[in-house]
């Protein structure tokens, strides 16, 4: 009973990505990266090395990237989907607990977006971070340069940068 309730729990997290990501409401793109994140080996994130963690994350990128229709195939589209399932699967008791996601707590990235991205540049302006140009156009480059800084931001926090999107949006109600 308990492993049908991750892999439904999974699913939903699965969803709840690609509903958050830019691929929300584009149809068979966002289906087919929906099936990859609720299939995806969350084991492999269980990772304490940071090398190894970031060598898995650009490879499950590249994978879904190369799983999606060709009119959806952007690098930072498909890495904003694998952070964002990554973050949910984090926040979610059950499945950080059967697949020992909290090992990796500081290697998860910080689901960015163009939000997130005015954000850190007006916060921080100091950090010289390139300018934000479409999450579609993101590039590996890039999104490290992003995600140093929001490291460091964290850091100084005392948090992980996956969880400072919490410290950098607004509350809604």
């Amino acid at each position: 009973m308990r492993g049908d309730l991750v892999r439904i729990l999974r699913q939903g997290a699965a969803v709840s990505a690609v509903r958050d990501s830019a691929l929300r409401g584009r149809g068979e793109v966002a289906a087919v990266a929906c099936r990859f994140c609720a299939a995806l080996d969350l084991g492999q994130f269980a990772e304490r090395r940071g090398g190894s963690f970031l060598s898995r994350l650009d490879a499950s990128t590249e994978r879904l990237r190369q799983a999606l229709p060709s009119g959806g195939r952007s690098w930072g589209a498909a890495r904003n989907v694998i952070d964002l399932f990554l973050r949910e699967a984090f926040y979610n008791r059950y499945i950080c607990t059967q697949f020992r996601l909290e090992r990796a707590e500081e290697w998860l990235e910080l689901p960015l977006d163009s939000n997130l991205a005015r954000r850190l540049r007006s916060a921080f302006p100091e950090c010289r971070l390139p300018p934000w140009r479409s999450l579609t156009l993101l590039t590996p480059a890039v999104n490290s340069n992003y995600q140093g800084v929001a490291a460091e931001i964290a850091d100084n926090k005392g948090i992980a940068r996956v969880h400072l999107g919490a410290f950098l949006r607004p509350p809604s109600l």
